[in-house]
């Protein structure tokens, strides 16, 4: 039999997480992408996913050995993008918004989980969309606690031109040190 086992968990209207479960390391994966907005309107709608997420988790084991990767399309607290770069459209929507809203990356980290780009880089502003001048941080791995002693290294993968025609993210990459098991 094989050591992955895959199930998808329903999060939101048109919202699924892939989650993947490697049995002989009691290690979990889910990976998400969340609702885009950086309103209100979207924040509300990332919180209903992260709930039901955080719910999903819980319900299955807990998250010590879970790591929560992808698309988030939220910002974390202190993770602010540089606004000159963004659309005016986008300035325009987030003044008369209230701001930059980050109570699903708040509520994650609430749930124990620890951004891994940040554990290992944090004065660096981490931008990860888009692709070809990132100006904002929405892509993350989060790991559970018992997942952060074995982080050697999380990186962003800026390929350059090949890269921006292939998405408008960059990747995030980290390195785990899982030993041999």
């Amino acid at each position: 039999s094989s050591d992955l086992d895959s199930a998808w968990h329903e999060i939101g209207l048109g919202r699924s997480a892939l989650e993947l479960k490697f049995r002989l390391r009691d290690f979990r994966i889910f990976g998400v992408h969340l609702s885009a907005g950086l309103s209100q309107r979207g924040e509300s709608r990332r919180m209903v996913e992260v709930s039901r997420l955080l719910g999903q988790i819980d319900a299955s084991g807990g998250g010590e050995r879970t790591m929560i990767v992808g698309d988030f399309n939220a910002i974390a607290p202190g993770d602010g993008p540089l606004m000159r770069l963004l659309p005016l459209w986008i300035r325009i929507l987030l003044r008369f918004d209230g701001g930059i809203r980050t109570e699903a990356m708040s509520s994650i980290a609430a749930g124990g989980f620890a951004d891994a780009f940040r554990l290992l880089h944090p004065d660096d502003p981490g931008f990860t969309m888009p692709s070809t001048e990132p100006s904002v941080r929405l892509d993350y791995i989060m790991l559970g606690s018992g997942i952060r002693p074995l982080l050697r290294s999380c990186e962003l993968m800026n390929a350059g031109r090949e890269s921006a025609l292939a998405t408008d993210h960059l990747a995030v990459l980290a390195e785990l040190g899982l030993g041999d098991g």
